[in-house]
């Protein structure tokens, strides 16, 4: 794993947990749900997938998904741009 790969994977990470703690404040997701997602992710019970139009889906065993899009995660993006530019 390259430390490009380890970023983007942290921020990935970082991400999804944000959008769950944001669930579970706005009443979208229970604290038992929430605790339940934990348990899936350190279980490794955590399936990604990316689609053509930039967007991506982070299921989290059967108890949540996460939504969103490249633009959400600046890493990634910043990657990107500098690819095209070199």
């Amino acid at each position: 794993m390259t430390a490009d790969t380890l970023d983007f994977s942290t921020e990935l990470a970082r991400y999804t947990a944000d959008v769950l703690c944001k669930a579970v404040e706005h009443g979208h997701l229970s604290s038992d749900e929430l605790e339940r997602a934990k348990g899936a992710m350190r279980a490794g019970a955590v399936l990604g997938r990316r689609y053509p139009d930039g967007t991506f889906t982070i299921q989290i065993g059967s108890v949540a998904a996460v939504e969103g899009h490249i633009f959400d995660l600046p890493s990634l993006v910043a990657a990107w741009e500098g690819a095209a530019l070199g």
